[in-house]
C-alpha cells in the first residue's frame, strides 16, 4: 500500500513538473528563512547558559539616587564584591572585572588589546571557562599573572607552549600562567587576555566610589536571590549615615540573574545587550514567512484540486475510499515538505556565510544538528506537512464521483474566495515587511545625518593613559605643523558616549545629577561645539590641571562649562548661569561658560545635563584633520605617534565609526528586515507565478476567442492582471495601519526619531504591484500572444 502511495505521488510530481518545482522551491525558501531566523533566535536566547552555575550567578547593578533621580550602571566600586562576599552567607564567591583596554608588548610586537580583562582568582570557580594548560586554582591567585587564548599566544609567540613566559602589560611584566579556551559565541564575557585583579591598584584600595568594575556573585543556592536582595537593601540602608547619604541621595544594588542580562536587562554589560522585543519580532517573522510558504502550497494545491476532479472521480468509481484518497494526498504533502526541508537545509548552508557577514556573527550550521534542534525541526516539518496538506486532501477526497466526472466542481466559488484570501494574506505580510524595512532605513538614515551638536567627521580618536597625557604638548607641537591637521584635544571619554556621573549642589540648595567629562582646553574648538555664553577654557585652566603636586579635584577653585540642559534644569538662562558658584568637586567651583547641547549618548536617550572640566585624567586624544588627504594624515600622525609614544600602539578610530557602533543592533535589524522582506516578496511571487499559470490554463480558450473578436494584446494582459493587482492593493491597505502601529512602537524606543513618513506606504504598494505584475506578465503575455486557432481548435 505504501509503495503504491509513493509511486502515485512520484508519477504526479513528474507529470506536473512546473507546479511541483514551484511548490517545493517555495517551501524550501520558507524553511531556509525560518531556519536562519531560528539560528539567530536560538543563539541570542542561549547566552550564558553553558555555565554550570548559570542558575546561581548574579550580576550586581549599581543604582545611584541623587535628589530622588535614579540611574543604573553595570559597574560598581571595588569594595562591592569583597564586602558582599564577607557580609552575606548566601554569597559563595565574588568576581570583579576590569575591562579597560591594555597595551601588550613582547619584544618588537606591540598591540592595544581591547579584550583584555582583569578578574579575581574566583573567576574559574564561578564561570565555566576551561584552561587548556595551567592550574585554575593558582592561575590568577597572585599579582601580575595572566592567561591568554591560543590565538593570542600564537600572535605573540608563534606557539601555545607559553607557560612561564613574560609579556609587558602597560609598564608591568606579567607571567603567563595558563592558556584558556576561547569564550563561546554565546558568552557575554569575551576575552583574549585575563589578568589577575590583584595586579590593580583597586585591589588594595577598596572603595564604594570610583565605580569601574563589573561585579558578579556566585550564590550558594539558586533560590537565594530574593533573600540576598533584601539583605543587600537593608545593609545599604544601614550604611547611609556612614556614607553621608539620605533618602534622596543614596547608593543601592540590584541583583540580576546572569542568564537574564543579555535579553532582559536595561543596562548593557560586558557587551551590548539585545532587546528581547527583537527576539519576539524575529520569531514572528520566521513564523510568518514559513506560514506564507505553506499558504503558497495550500493555495496552489486547492487551485489544482479542480484539475484533479476527474482523477478523484475515477479513483472513487474504482473503489477508493475517502480515507485512502485523504492519505494519498497527505502523502504527497509529506513528500513535498520533506523534499523542501532537505533543499531548505542546503540553501541555509549556502546562505549562512552571507548571513554571518551581514550580521557580523559566527553562526554555525552545526547548531541545527543538536538533538534538541533536530527534534524541533522534525516536529515542525510534521506539523507543516499536515497543515499544508490537510485542507487540499480534505477538498479532493470529498468530491462526489458523479459531479467530478461531469466537471461540476470547476464551477465552485468557495475555492476562489479562499485563494483570494490567501493571496491577500501573503501580501499583507510582504507589505508589512516592506513598510517596516523602509521605516527602519529612514530612522537609521536620520541617525546618520542628524546634527549631534558636535562635528564628528574627520575626527580621529587614539587611546592614551593619564601619565602619557603629559607628552600631549610634544605630540601637538609636531603634528600641528602638518597642513592636514586642524586641531587637537584630549578627554577622558570621546563625545560618542560619556558615562561619568556626578552630583552638584547650588548655593541656594538645588541639586542635580549630571554627566561629566574631564577635557583638555581645546575640546570645544576641536569638536566645533557652540558656546552660548561666557568663555571657553584656556591655557590657564590647563596649567592648573598639570601643576606640580596639585590635585585638581580637590583644588580650592575650579572652572566648569555646563550645557544648556543643565542650566535649564537649575532654573537659569545661559547668561544667568555664567559666574555662578556651585559645589562640585570643591565648594568654590565657578561656571565660566554655557555650551550648546550635544548628544553624548545614543539617540535612544534625551540629552541630559553635562559638565566639562579641565583635569589631568585623560583616556583619549582626538585629532581633527581637514579630509583633503586622509591617508597622508594618518601616516603622518602614525609616524609622530610612534616617536612620542614608542610604548603605545597606533590604533586610530574615527568618531564616525564609533558613533555608528552605537546602533549596531538597529543596523542588524535593518539588514535582517531587508533580507527577509526580499524573501517574503519572492515567496509571494512564486505563489503568483503558479496561480497565474493555473488561471491562464483555465481561461486559455477564452483568451483565444477574445483575440478572434479583436481584443488587443494590452487589453488581454490588463484583463488577466487586474484581479491580482486589486488583491495586492487590498493587502497594502490592510497592512498600512498595522505597520504604522508596529513601527510607531519601535520608534518610541528612540528619544529622537522620525515620524513615520507617508510615502513609505505608497512605495510599498507600488513595489508590490510592480513586482507582482512583472511576475504575472511572464504568463499573461505568453498566453495573449498564442495563436487563437491553436487553443480553440479542439472545441
Amino acid at each position: 500500500m505504501i509503495k503504491n502511495y509513493l509511486t502515485s505521488a512520484l508519477r504526479y510530481f513528474l507529470r506536473h513538473k512546473f507546479f511541483t518545482v514551484i511548490n517545493i522551491l517555495g517551501l524550501a525558501v520558507g524553511f531556509a528563512s525560518a531556519l536562519l531566523l531560528s539560528i539567530f533566535v536560538w543563539q541570542e536566547t542561549s547566552y550564558d547558559k553553558f555555565h554550570e552555575n548559570k542558575e546561581r550567578i548574579a550580576r550586581v547593578v549599581m543604582e545611584y539616587s541623587f535628589s530622588g533621580e535614579k540611574s543604573k550602571h553595570a559597574v560598581n566600586g571595588s569594595i562591592v564584591g569583597p564586602t558582599f562576599s564577607r557580609e552575606f552567607p548566601e554569597v559563595k564567591a565574588a568576581v570583579r572585572f576590569d575591562v579597560y583596554p591594555r597595551t601588550v608588548k613582547y619584544k618588537d610586537k606591540l598591540y592595544e588589546e581591547t579584550k583584555f580583562l582583569h578578574a579575581d582568582s574566583t573567576f574559574f570557580e564561578a564561570f565555566s571557562f576551561d584552561l587548556i594548560s595551567g592550574n585554575e586554582k593558582t592561575a590568577l591567585a597572585s599579582p601580575n599573572k595572566v592567561v591568554l587564548t591560543p590565538e593570542s599566544a600564537n600572535k605573540y609567540f608563534g606557539t601555545t607552549d607559553v607557560l612561564g613566559e613574560t609579556i609587558k602589560v602597560g609598564t608591568k611584566d606579567y607571567e603567563i600562567t595558563g592558556v584558556i579556551k576561547p569564550a563561546p559565541a554565546t558568552s557575554q564575557i569575551k576575552y583574549d587576555f585575563i589578568g589577575s585583579f590583584s595586579s590593580l591598584w583597586a585591589y588594595q584600595n577598596e572603595q564604594w566610589s570610583s565605580a569601574n568594575y563589573p561585579t558578579y556573585l556566585l550564590l550558594n543556592q539558586a533560590g537565594d536571590f530574593a533573600t540576598l536582595q533584601q539583605k543587600i537593601d537593608d545593609y545599604m540602608l544601614s550604611k547611609r549615615q556612614e556614607m553621608r547619604m539620605d533618602a534622596e541621595n543614596h547608593l543601592g544594588f540590584i541583583l540580576e540573574p546572569l542568564i537574564d542580562v543579555h535579553l532582559k536587562s536595561e543596562v548593557s554589560g560586558l557587551e551590548p545587550n539585545v532587546n528581547i522585543t527583537y527576539i519576539y519580532l524575529f520569531s514572528v517573522v520566521a513564523f510568518l514567512i514559513l506560514l506564507v510558504a505553506c499558504v503558497n502550497y495550500v493555495n496552489l494545491a486547492t487551485a489544482r484540486s479542480v484539475e484533479r476532479g476527474t482523477e478523484v472521480g475515477v479513483r472513487k468509481v474504482l473503489g477508493a475510499s475517502k480515507g485512502q484518497l485523504f492519505v494519498q494526498y497527505i502523502n504527497e504533502s509529506v513528500l513535498s515538505v520533506f523534499s523542501a526541508a532537505v533543499l531548505g537545509i542546503a540553501l541555509t548552508t549556502a546562505v549562512l556565510p552571507f548571513f554571518n557577514q551581514t550580521l557580523n556573527k559566527t553562526y554555525s550550521i552545526g547548531l541545527i544538528m543538536e538533538p534538541q534542534v533536530i527534534a524541533v525541526i522534525l516536529a515542525v516539518l510534521v506539523v507543516v506537512a499536515i497543515l499544508a496538506g490537510v485542507y487540499p486532501a480534505f477538498v479532493l477526497s470529498r468530491f462526489a464521483p458523479a459531479k467530478t466526472l461531469k466537471g461540476a466542481v470547476k464551477s465552485s466559488k468557495g475555492g476562489v474566495v479562499l485563494r483570494r484570501s490567501l493571496i491577500v494574506f501573503q501580501f499583507i505580510v510582504s507589505a508589512m515587511l516592506i513598510i517596516s524595512s523602509l521605516g527602519i532605513y529612514k530612522q537609521l538614515n536620520y541617525i546618520k545625518t542628524t546634527d549631534l551638536g558636535y562635528q564628528r567627521d574627520h575626527v580621529i580618536a587614539l587611546s592614551i593613559s593619564g601619565k602619557d597625557s603629559r607628552k600631549f604638548q610634544t605630540l601637538k607641537s609636531q603634528l600641528i605643523q602638518f597642513p592636514q591637521i586642524e586641531s587637537m584635544t584630549m578627554a577622558y571619554e570621546t563625545p560618542t558616549e560619556i558615562g561619568w556621573g556626578d552630583g552638584i549642589e547650588t548655593s541656594d540648595g538645588n541639586s542635580l545629577m549630571i554627566t561629566a567629562n574631564p577635557v583638555e582646553y581645546n575640546y570645544l574648538k576641536t569638536l566645533n561645539i557652540k558656546l552660548l555664553a561666557g568663555r571657553d577654557f584656556d591655557e590657564r585652566d590647563q596649567k592648573q590641571a598639570f601643576a606640580p603636586n596639585s590635585d585638581s579635584l580637590q583644588a580650592l577653585h575650579m572652572n566648569v562649562i555646563f550645557n544648556e540642559e543643565a542650566v535649564k534644569q537649575l532654573g537659569w538662562t545661559a547668561e544667568e548661569a555664567v559666574g555662578q558658584v556651585i559645589n562640585y568637586k570643591s565648594e568654590n567651583t565657578e561656571i565660566i561658560g554655557v555650551m550648546d547641547d550635544f548628544h553624548f549618548a545614543a539617540l535612544h536617550e534625551k540629552v541630559g545635563p553635562l559638565a566639562l572640566f579641565v583635569d589631568d585624567i585623560y583616556g583619549q586624544v582626538m585629532i581633527r584633520i581637514n579630509g583633503d588627504d586622509v591617508s597622508g594624515a594618518l601616516a603622518n600622525i602614525g609616524n609622530v605617534w610612534s616617536q612620542v609614544y614608542p610604548d603605545l600602539p597606533y590604533s586610530p578610530i574615527f568618531l564616525n565609526d564609533e558613533y555608528n557602533g552605537l546602533y549596531e543592533t538597529e543596523q542588524q535589524l535593518g539588514k535582517l528586515f531587508v533580507f527577509f522582506t526580499s524573501l517574503a516578496i519572492f515567496l509571494g511571487c512564486i505563489g503568483l507565478l503558479g496561480l497565474s499559470a493555473l488561471m491562464i490554463s483555465h481561461r486559455i480558450k477564452e483568451i483565444g476567442i477574445r483575440k478572434v473578436l479583436g481584443a488587443s494584446l494590452s487589453s488581454i494582459v490588463t484583463l488577466l492582471s487586474a484581479d491580482f493587482a486589486k488583491l495586492i492593493l487590498v493587502a497594502v491597505v490592510i497592512a498600512a495601519p498595522l505597520s504604522w502601529y508596529i513601527m510607531s512602537r519601535w520608534l518610541q524606543g528612540f528619544a529622537y526619531h522620525i515620524d513615520m513618513p507617508w510615502e513609505v506606504f505608497i512605495i510599498s504598494g507600488v513595489v508590490l504591484v510592480a513586482v507582482s505584475l512583472l511576475t504575472i506578465s511572464t504568463q499573461t503575455i505568453g498566453a495573449a500572444m498564442r495563436n487563437p486557432s491553436d487553443v480553440i481548435r479542439n472545441d
